[in-house]
């Protein structure tokens, strides 16, 4: 009965030594270390088919393992940071990537669809030549993106939008949907940026040289990283989404204060005149596909930070300057193959542009490079059908 007693306490000691301890990781998010305990052991085997009997049993699996300390980061951190949708599942395959290092794609796939869905997503699951792919729900307007309508909702193929602007040739895959549905009244993922995130700024600095008053200007401006290489891996959305994206704080507050000591005082025609020769002179011209080799379309930072841009790219610039620093009515003017802004002046200048009976002087941001004067327009543009495609006031 002893020696049965003593085998007894090494048996449920050994057992006690065995019990896992959650581990601490770690994961940088841009500018921001996120930090939480997780126990990886729990994750279910590296063992991958391709049905649903599967998906589904694999979802279940994870259900069972305690993993509600991920879903808990996420969330925790969605709502600190303002993370919008294309965010939050960055910051998911982030943290996948950490805790499941040793394992497949696939299943990092798998795993990041089942977070996906646990933070309020409607994410699927597709597959093809032994590849998952994860299919999300979504209501946003995106370019180059494999996509399809299932329950009366548009899917996109979220796995391949870190691809979408690659100059590859792109081909539809014939994917094969897994029908198991974790989360079909799920929320959208959204990619809208009206709110930018609130990490913590990661400031560079740039100098701009351009003409405004008949005499060469420079400044220094302080410029957010983040926001750089966010944009620089953010899928292609619409053309006037670029425009309406504000400025981020750290530009705003580094260069609207010293322009606005520049045009203070002086009629309003020259003010937009001096904000036409910052745009049209302090940057090199470059079409995307020459700049980058595909269409990448910036948003008014990125002017800034790179040395080349083109006319959308200075339309949103110019767009954001006025309306920070004049606040007139403006008009996004879209011809076949260029982008424009319409400024309602006091006196417009020059042949009008027309829009819900209201008329609006042409502002070109891109040129003719030297001059900035208002009312000019692109050569051969004057008789050109265009159309409106977003208004301030």
């Amino acid at each position: 009965m002893r020696f049965s007693l003593v085998i007894s306490l090494i048996i449920t000691c050994a057992a006690c030594n065995l019990t896992a301890e959650p581990q601490q990781f770690s994961v940088k998010y841009y500018s921001e270390n996120i930090n939480f305990d997780f126990d990886n052991t729990t994750l279910p085997e590296d063992y991958i088919r391709f049905d649903e009997w599967f998906a589904k049993r694999f979802y279940y699996k994870l259900d069972q393992s305690d993993l509600s300390n991920l879903v808990s980061t996420i969330i925790k951190n969605q709502n600190e940071y303002n993370l919008n949708g294309w965010l939050t599942y960055g910051l998911i395959k982030k943290i996948v990537n950490e805790v499941a290092a040793d394992k497949s794609t696939n299943y990092q796939r798998l795993l990041t669809w089942f977070l996906l869905n646990k933070t309020g997503y409607d994410a699927r699951l597709a597959h093809y030549q032994n590849e998952y792919y994860i299919q999300v729900h979504t209501i946003d307007n995106l370019y180059e993106i494999p996509f399809f309508e299932l329950d009366n909702r548009v899917f996109i193929n979220i796995t391949a939008v870190e691809h979408s602007k690659s100059n590859h040739k792109k081909k539809s895959l014939e994917f094969y949907l897994i029908e198991f549905k974790a989360n079909p009244n799920g929320k959208s993922l959204s990619f809208d940026l009206s709110q930018l995130p609130t990490f913590a700024p990661n400031i560079i600095k740039k100098t701009l040289r351009f003409w405004g008053s008949g005499q060469r200007q420079e400044m220094t401006v302080k410029l957010d990283k983040n926001i750089i290489d966010l944009m620089n891996n953010y899928p292609i959305v619409e053309e006037k989404d670029y425009v309406f994206r504000q400025l981020s704080p750290t530009l705003k507050a580094s260069l609207i204060p010293q322009l606005r000591e520049k045009i203070i005082g002086i009629p309003q025609t020259e003010a937009v005149q001096f904000l036409l020769g910052l745009t049209r002179s302090g940057f090199r011209y470059k079409e995307d596909t020459d700049n980058f080799g595909y269409n990448r379309p910036m948003i008014a930072d990125e002017v800034l930070y790179y040395s080349f841009s083109d006319c959308e790219d200075r339309s949103a610039l110019f767009f954001n300057l006025v309306k920070e620093l004049l606040d007139l009515p403006m008009i996004i003017v879209a011809y076949s193959d260029h982008l424009t802004i319409g400024v309602q002046l006091k006196e417009n200048k020059g042949k009008p542009l027309y829009h819900n009976g209201e008329t609006y002087t042409i502002c070109d941001p891109t040129g003719p490079n030297n001059t900035s004067r208002v009312g000019i327009y692109p050569k051969g543009y004057e008789r050109k059908a265009y159309e409106v495609i977003g208004t301030h006031k």
